[in-house]
């Protein structure tokens, strides 16, 4: 028999095992790249709270205290554009939201 790219002959079956951690059992380092992966596929808020239980272990972990005041920021526009919708005369948020775009 070949072995195919697995490594395995041809027709055998390739078995692989992972040891997942809870998340309590996780380094403050460990929950921000997990933090980072859900990011990328656009699950900001399971990205949140990965990064909130990051800080919770370490206080002092900066990157994931830049992540989250940058979703929280992007959460608060958003909801301020959704309250311009609704009140379009609301010149004082609209300035406001001026100064924000980018």
């Amino acid at each position: 028999n070949v072995p195919n790219k697995a490594g395995a002959p041809n027709g055998a079956a390739v078995t692989m095992k992972f040891k997942i951690t809870p998340l309590d059992e996780q380094s403050p380092e460990q929950l921000f790249e997990q933090g980072e992966i859900k990011l990328r596929l656009g699950l900001n808020q399971e990205a949140m709270d990965l990064y909130l239980k990051a800080v919770e272990k370490d206080p002092q972990l900066q990157k994931a205290w830049n992540r989250l005041g940058r979703l929280y920021f992007d959460k608060s526009l958003e909801s301020y554009r959704k309250l311009l919708e609704l009140d379009p005369n609301n010149g004082q948020l609209r300035e406001w939201l001026r100064q924000y775009r980018q």
